[in-house]
């Protein structure tokens, strides 16, 4: 979708420049003093010169930056500090913990269950909550205990579930 649009406004942007009333627009400012017919035709030629080779740069250096992957691990990181979490981040800890708030709001659709659960980096009992209903096995539980000591700085508080 992304480079649709930006193909389309590369498209734009071409046509822009390599309109006639563009340079023509140019030429009017430009101080220099040569007979009046050669300044245009020579001003012509350069301007249309250079905007075809910033067009082809142009062109090309779009599909090069939309291809760069982009770094999901920034924005997780600055997620860990602004769920004020104490501990040590790890990647993998912590998209796990992650998931288990991202699979609960996924079944319910509410975004107060969504941010309780992150809250106070996933020390909210509605984490807890989550649990339960996403029906997590116990030797899940002690491994998601473990990740929330290391990423929390401090064991956790939430209960195992009960099954009845």
């Amino acid at each position: 979708m992304r480079a649709a649009y930006k193909s389309d406004l590369a498209k734009s942007f071409a046509n822009i420049l390599a309109s006639p009333e563009f340079c023509a627009s140019l030429a009017k400012f430009t101080p220099l003093k040569f007979k009046p017919t050669s300044q245009r035709q020579d001003f012509r030629m350069m301007c249309s010169r250079n905007i075809k080779i910033s067009v082809v740069l142009f062109l090309v250096l779009i599909p090069i930056f939309a291809a760069l992957p982009h770094n999901h691990n920034l924005s997780k990181r600055s997620n860990f500090f602004d769920l004020e979490c104490k501990g040590i981040f790890n990647k993998t800890m912590f998209f796990r913990l992650d998931r288990i708030c991202e699979d609960c709001y996924q079944l319910f659709r509410e975004t107060s269950i969504h941010r309780l659960c992150k809250a106070n980096c996933f020390v909210h009992e509605t984490f807890g909550d989550c649990l339960k209903v996403l029906l997590i096995d116990d030797e899940e539980i002690s491994q998601l205990q473990h990740y929330l000591k290391v990423i929390n700085g401090s064991p956790y508080p939430f209960h195992k579930p009960v099954y009845h």
